[in-house]
């Protein structure tokens, strides 16, 4: 999986340990700044990310953040958590499939990356 986003992905980067089966994928710092990326637009960025994967069959999900971070005292206000997406592997899949479902991913990321990035969400929610 890791194979298939950090190294050939222009967009994003794998930031949790290579032991871990839980893949955790964050934009790269210099698309963050080159595009003027909020943290919301990081979150709706991410969010049609998983939209469009789930459109191709894999499922992945945003890192929440805690209710708690927004209610920090004044000493905690350095706290900054970067939305991310969560990749869970099982063992239940082969290698070839999570293969491909890499490949998915990179693909729905690279798919909406491709769009216009900086257009304000138009919907009230």
């Amino acid at each position: 999986m890791r194979a298939q986003l950090d190294p050939r992905s222009d967009w994003v980067t794998c930031t949790s340990d290579p032991e871990n089966p839980i893949v955790i994928v964050v934009f790269k710092p210099d698309i963050i700044q080159a595009r003027r990326l909020s943290i919301e637009d990081q979150e709706r960025l991410f969010a049609d990310c998983v939209e469009e994967s789930l459109a191709n069959g894999v499922l992945i999900t945003r890192l929440k953040t805690m209710p708690l971070i927004s209610s920090l005292g004044p000493k905690d206000t350095d706290v900054n958590i970067q939305p991310a997406l969560k990749v869970c592997i099982t063992s239940g899949l082969s290698k070839k499939e999570i293969e491909k479902a890499g490949t998915v991913i990179r693909h729905a990321i690279t798919k909406v990356m491709g769009r216009k990035t900086n257009r304000q969400s138009t919907s009230g929610s």
